[in-house]
């Protein structure tokens, strides 16, 4: 079904509009409830797709020393713990 149009209807949700996506759509691209996608308008149409998420290993290439951290100390000992 990739690239073929498929008609939906926009309903209201709450506060929001929102539209379904049909089954087919929904299993080609691997979809499921809580799935993140990206929506942009691009001049007259509306983009919907998976959003790709880093994984890791790319999160962790990013760390630098201009943007790691050292220790933080969140509260002293509780209990019978030994510092």
């Amino acid at each position: 079904m990739r690239g073929a149009a498929v008609e939906t209807i926009v309903q209201e949700w709450g506060g929001s509009l929102g539209i379904r996506l049909p089954d087919r759509i929904v299993s080609d691209f691997a979809l499921r409830s809580g799935s993140i996608v990206s929506v942009r308008g691009a001049g007259s149409e509306i983009a919907v797709k998976p959003a790709r998420r880093a994984s890791l290993a790319e999160m962790l290439e990013q760390i630098d020393e201009g943007n790691i951290h050292g220790e933080i100390e969140a509260a002293g000992p509780v209990g019978k713990e030994a510092w």
